[in-house]
């Protein structure tokens, strides 16, 4: 039986917080989720430019090993061309479904030959924080997504966005049953970063759910 990682997490709700001992058992990554389809027409373009495949339909679900899943600061990563992508993430269980903010960290190497070899390779990182899905769901749209990476001493804003550039949440999860929304860059530039900071906000009942985690490369002989 695979190892299925039980996570530390904390339900923050309009009631109170609560702990939530979460055993992941699933994990799917859904690409190109914008609500906008020429943008995600466009990233599939950029990701062209750098050698990876076009994908057969999108969005498009990845699903990984369930013990990729991890609430740690500092991950280890096999070789120095990895980045991290802030993702809004829909964690599933009895009591949920709740969100929050996520990390799928990729093998960009790899990608080039393999996405979902690539999305195998690399830890995601979850905040440890979650809210009920159902307190956020009217005001979807309004929520606001940011990442900041650190590269040497070098701190910069890394993506930003509010959820209304992507598919809503019951679209997510139609496709996610099917199976078992990637953020696009400031400047449009994926980045190999020491470090990231990720924050998922919601302005309307002003609260924020945050992370950050270091990257630690085991290998560099790429």
């Amino acid at each position: 039986m695979a190892f299925q990682p039980a996570l530390p997490l904390v339900v923050e709700s309009l009631s109170g917080t609560a702990p939530l001992s979460f055993t992941v058992r699933h994990i799917v990554c859904a690409g190109y989720t914008s609500r906008d389809r020429a943008d995600a027409e466009r990233r599939i373009r950029e990701l062209q430019n750098l050698g990876i495949a076009r994908p057969k339909e999108a969005p498009t679900f990845f699903a990984v090993a369930s013990y990729l899943a991890t609430v740690e600061q500092v991950i280890e990563v096999q070789g120095p061309f990895t980045s991290g992508e802030a993702e809004v993430a829909l964690v599933l269980g009895p009591g949920g479904p709740w969100v929050t903010v996520a990390s799928d960290q990729t093998d960009r190497f790899v990608e080039r030959h393999s996405v979902p070899a690539a999305k195998q390779l690399c830890p995601k990182v979850l905040a440890p924080s979650v809210w009920p899905l159902a307190e956020v769901e009217a005001h979807w749209d309004d929520l606001e997504i940011r990442a900041w990476v650190r590269s040497g001493r070098k701190r910069r804003l890394y993506q930003e966005a509010k959820l209304g550039s992507l598919l809503l949440p019951d679209v997510l999860l139609a496709g996610v049953r099917r199976r078992a929304g990637r953020v696009p860059t400031v400047d449009g530039q994926l980045v190999y970063g020491d470090a990231y900071e990720l924050e998922l906000v919601d302005p309307r009942l002003g609260r924020a759910i945050r992370t950050q985690y270091a990257v630690r490369v085991l290998e560099t002989g790429r």
